[in-house]
């Protein structure tokens, strides 16, 4: 079976790999902020925010068509091990995961585990193209 095929990549190239690296980064810091300020639905998302921006710069250096187009499929396709290392798999697991999964840590605060995960595969992407 042939892997899925990307149509319209116009969007990707609206930023070039090192600006969508530093996109990511921002996203990141947000989303830390956020997480440690107790907002864990923000900070979900925009940890997921950052991993996705950090994939397209990935993508603007080599095609991987079973990403698709949108972070979580990028994420989803990821956490499968696809062309990526164990532990960038592992930590786009833990962003991939849709069920409402606690994020609220005994004796008070919030996890920070998906700015972690996202902090992973941002630094990761980072290697890729730099």
């Amino acid at each position: 079976m042939n892997a899925p095929v990307v149509e319209d990549m116009d969007w990707l190239h609206r930023l070039d790999a090192a600006q969508w690296l530093s996109a990511a980064r921002n996203e990141l810091s947000q989303s830390e902020d956020a997480l440690s300020s107790g907002q864990a639905n923000k900070g979900m998302v925009l940890a997921r925010r950052a991993a996705g921006m950090a994939l397209n710069a990935v993508l603007t250096r080599r095609p991987a068509p079973s990403w698709k187009r949108s972070y979580m499929e990028h994420i989803d396709a990821v956490s499968t091990g696809d062309g990526v290392p164990d532990e960038v798999a592992r930590a786009a697991s833990v962003l991939a995961e849709r069920a409402a999964q606690p994020l609220l840590k005994l004796g008070g605060g919030v996890s920070e585990g998906p700015a972690r995960a996202a902090a992973v595969i941002v630094a990761w992407c980072a290697a890729e193209v730099e």
